[in-house]
């Protein structure tokens, strides 16, 4: 997990991102948050910040597209043991629910070639939308700081909800169904 956007002031990433090569994934994932203030970050009960991002089957994915029914994002990167845990989950949950809610699972791997080739057995499984943010916009957007996180929007595309970390039988589609009631 990257950490820096715990760890440091704006300033000192600021100071930092000089030092870094500009053609690094870390440059673009230290300016994309950088670029970010306060104010456009996602809050519970506004609007979802929008964004716009390559899906696996080579479509753009926008979320202010997706307006109408529930929409889940599902925040991920390869290196994360738990991500992984959470897509049987998922699935199950996107099966029995996927009329009344999208799923979209977004992937903060340091290159495509990661997103597309590895852990491909697991990513397998994943049947809903899945798309790679190469410089952490998204997650920046919606303050992501540890992964898996999820972010439940509702019809009108306001946030309704962010949360955390998954723990096998914790029940994640319970969770989500009492937050839109269904």
């Amino acid at each position: 997990m990257i950490k820096f956007k715990l760890d440091f002031t704006d300033e000192e990433l600021r100071s930092a991102l000089n030092l870094i090569p500009s053609d690094s994934w870390y440059h673009g994932e230290i300016g994309t948050y950088l670029t970010l203030n306060e104010s456009t970050r996602a809050k519970i009960g506004e609007p979802a910040p929008d964004f716009s991002l390559e899906s696996k089957s080579g479509e753009m994915f926008q979320l202010s597209e997706q307006k109408g029914k529930y929409t889940l994002l599902e925040f991920s990167y390869t290196g994360c043991p738990y991500c992984f845990l959470a897509i049987p989950e998922l699935r199950k949950f996107h099966d029995e629910m996927g009329d009344q809610i999208q799923v979209v699972s977004l992937w903060k791997d340091q290159t495509k070639k990661i997103w597309l080739e590895s852990q491909s057995d697991h990513k397998s499984q994943i049947t809903w939308t899945n798309v790679w943010d190469p410089n952490g916009l998204s997650s920046s957007l919606f303050d992501i700081k540890i992964w898996p996180s999820y972010v439940l929007i509702d019809p009108e595309g306001k946030v309704k909800s962010i949360w955390s970390g998954y723990k096998k039988g914790s029940s994640l589609s319970k969770k989500i169904q009492r937050e839109i009631s269904l």
